[in-house]
């Protein structure tokens, strides 16, 4: 693999670095033979396609695998769109010549990556793909792959929330009357659970309004909730940590004295939903002792005590997450 280690290492295994056609290219789902324009066309579907705000739904390793994606297609798009760099990776399969890492670390580079996807392009992303024939396969995908849970296909299906629990059922039942779906005792309890959806919309409210009053204490509420404008953002910085090799980890302090908002807005959720967190367990774990207890005196039945509470609770805590309006 060369003297020095290449960059590219670091998103990429060796087996998958060897592999041909070139790994860059089939991350961006290109031929080596693919204009810029291309390139250009390529990465923004991608980037929407990988977007953790796009996902908000998703399970903590779910979210955590499409962040990984994402960093992949943000170095292939770094290579394969600059022309040095494309022309040194297509003649030797390498990548460290004219590849010094970002000034700030690579932490910094795929964030401003994850902020050219901004708030206009998701809202656009969700109007097209809602109601699409696109969202239509992901819904009946989901289905099968969790036997007919309600909790777990909302998680699966971009941009979803509480609000379109109603829409997904009655497609859901449409296509189990029509044929093409075979009812589950698992669709049909979760689908009606009453208790169970006012506890998701609960969590959700909950979410949104912690996410917005971080947002006013940075001063990005306008940007998030109202125009869209940017503006100055308060300075919460924190000092960052260095790796082993002397990089500095976290957000680079930008020319304004201002930390990226996203991140920010994502630590001051983090910090105050951590307590929320650890309560939640308690929580759960008092209901899965009185369930169990339950079941010993009624017996096995297909009710609640069929199905996780952890799977009927609140979409997934992500503090990381962007409401969307």
């Amino acid at each position: 693999m060369g003297d020095h280690p290449d960059p590219m290492e670091n998103f990429f295994t060796e087996d998958e670095i060897e592999v041909d056609p070139p790994i860059l290219y089939t991350t961006l789902e290109l031929s080596p033979t693919c204009t810029p324009e291309e390139v250009k066309k390529a990465y923004r579907r991608l980037a929407l396609k990988y977007h953790p705000d796009k996902h908000t739904s998703k399970t903590e390793d779910e979210r955590a695998e499409m962040g990984k994606q994402f960093q992949r297609v943000g170095f292939a798009y770094a290579v394969v769109s600059d022309e040095k760099r494309r022309k040194r990776y297509d003649e030797t399969g390498r990548t460290d010549e004219g590849m010094e890492v970002p000034e700030g670390g690579w932490d910094d580079y795929f964030e401003s990556l994850f902020k050219r996807v901004d708030r206009k392009m998701l809202d656009e992303d969700k109007a097209r793909y809602q109601g699409s024939e696109e969202e239509k396969s992901d819904l009946i995908e989901a289905y099968n792959t969790t036997n007919g849970s309600l909790p777990e296909i909302l998680q699966h299906i971009p941009h979803s929330q509480s609000s379109d629990e109603s829409r997904f059922i009655k497609q859901i039942n449409d296509l189990i009357s029509s044929g093409f779906l075979t009812s589950t005792s698992t669709w049909k309890f979760t689908s009606t659970d009453k208790s169970a959806k006012v506890k998701r919309k609960r969590a959700a409210e909950g979410e949104a309004k912690e996410a917005e009053e971080a947002a006013k204490e940075l001063g990005v509420w306008d940007e998030f909730y109202g125009s869209g404008e940017k503006v100055e953002r308060k300075n919460l910085k924190k000092p960052g940590k260095k790796d082993t090799n002397g990089v500095t980890k976290g957000k680079k302090e930008k020319e304004d004295g201002g930390e990226d908002e996203g991140g920010a807005l994502a630590a001051l959720i983090a910090k105050r939903q951590k307590a929320r967190g650890n309560a939640l367990d308690a929580l759960e774990e008092k209901y899965r002792k009185l369930e169990e207890q339950q079941a010993a005196k009624k017996g096995k039945k297909a009710t609640k005590e069929d199905i996780p509470v952890s799977k009927r609770f609140a979409y997934p805590v992500n503090p990381h997450r962007v409401i969307e309006r």
